[in-house]
């Protein structure tokens, strides 16, 4: 696994683990248990507002909605992953090309700017929004852009824990999702590739209307929304997309852990079958099927109809 970054890499998220989620993380071996061990916090509640206005609250009887910073959770997943398979940190994946015969060579970057070649039997494109190499393929998803900021901040929760969604589904929205008592993940994103409003700006009413102290200063990235217009995550030569690199992150609430835990377990199922079954293209078909299958079914309900969103109604 070749990693961007370093070990304990932050991301510009919400930090939330949607139960879909938090069931495709236990499959690792990381249980409520673990999760709360590593600073998570669990969050029983979600209130929705539009235009400041009480929408909903939804009650998670039953089910885990965590919320735990992606920079430790990321790095708990690849610790894990690591007893199985080597990692390589700070090497960044720069070109991949299809030989003349249908060889794969992937060109790297190391931390001491050397390049390297690697000849390879498959790859799983993997590389979030930087998917510049799933773009050149065409196995990106045509997907739309948003944008959005976050900081940790210091807040006063009025009962308990209770995450607070807010203007879903308007040209932004806003979050604020608890991670103690008194501390929160506290953001605003733009649903526009072309956004007309002032991030930080939005980002700075925010936290005055309520009265959060921030802890730190704003943190800023782009997130690739499914589109529903892609056809293709795979390439016949061996290569497959997942994730962000391939466009996955929920349209409706910008949450795109559980497509990316989700299409990479199917992506790793597809290549294993394509490996086994000397070079298979049609498993990698398969993929490319189930993805846009999955997604177009998970993403085409309404908002109001979601059964896994921060605003739908988990009470008994």
């Amino acid at each position: 696994v070749l990693e961007r970054g370093r070990p304990g890499k932050d991301k510009t998220c919400g930090d939330a683990l949607l139960p879909s989620a938090s069931e495709l993380i236990s499959l690792f071996g990381i249980n409520q248990d673990r999760l709360k061990m590593l600073g998570g916090c669990r969050n029983d509640r979600c209130d929705l507002y539009v235009d400041k206005y009480f929408v909903r609250r939804s009650e998670y009887v039953g089910k885990s909605f965590w919320v735990i910073q992606r920079a430790i959770i990321d790095q708990e997943i690849r610790n894990i992953t690591a007893q199985n398979t080597s990692f390589i940190y700070e090497t960044c994946a720069t070109d991949l090309t299809i030989e003349a015969e249908g060889k794969l060579q992937l060109s790297v970057k190391q931390k001491d700017d050397r390049i390297s070649q690697f000849k390879c039997d498959a790859v799983i494109l993997a590389t979030g929004s930087m998917n510049r190499l799933s773009m050149k393929l065409g196995i990106d998803g045509k997907h739309h852009k948003a944008f959005a900021i976050s900081m940790y901040a210091q807040i006063q929760q009025p009962v308990g824990l209770v995450s607070l969604f807010i203007d879903f589904c308007e040209p932004f929205y806003r979050w604020i999702f608890p991670m103690s008592e008194n501390i929160a993940n506290i953001g605003v994103c733009v649903l526009n590739e072309n956004p007309e409003y002032n991030l930080r700006l939005l980002g700075e009413e925010f936290l005055k209307d309520h009265h959060a102290r921030p802890l730190g200063k704003w943190r800023g990235g782009w997130g690739p929304l499914w589109s529903g217009l892609g056809q293709c995550w795979h390439h016949p030569s061996g290569v497959v997309s997942c994730g962000d690199a391939a466009g996955l992150i929920n349209p409706h609430t910008g949450e795109g852990m559980t497509g990316a835990l989700i299409s990479g377990q199917q992506a790793g199922k597809a290549v294993s079958a394509y490996l086994r079954e000397n070079r298979e293209p049609l498993r990698l078909e398969d993929y490319s099927r189930w993805i846009k299958e999955h997604f177009s079914q998970e993403y085409r309900l309404t908002p109001s109809l979601q059964q896994d969103g921060p605003y739908s109604n988990h009470a008994a």
